[in-house]
């Protein structure tokens, strides 16, 4: 999707295997999204549409927080 570093804006496309529940089949969804918030070395917040075999999100969210802990690199 997005060529380059990554940026407000950015989009990019990924998958996940989601598990059979009650209502819905085991499923992969295809997640297009879209980055809204980059704060290097501390967060990530990015949204988008999930599509799959009987899921339809329309707009799913996440957020990651980085914390430095001693010793560890990155």
């Amino acid at each position: 999707m997005s060529e380059g570093p990554l940026r407000p804006q950015s989009q990019f496309l990924w998958t996940t295997t989601v598990p059979a529940t009650e209502v819905t089949p085991a499923t992969t969804l295809y997640v297009t999204s879209t980055v809204q918030q980059l704060e290097e070395l501390a967060c990530i917040r990015w949204s988008g549409p999930a599509m799959g075999e009987g899921v339809d999100i329309d707009r799913g969210v996440h957020v990651w927080t980085f914390t430095e802990i001693e010793g560890e690199s990155w």
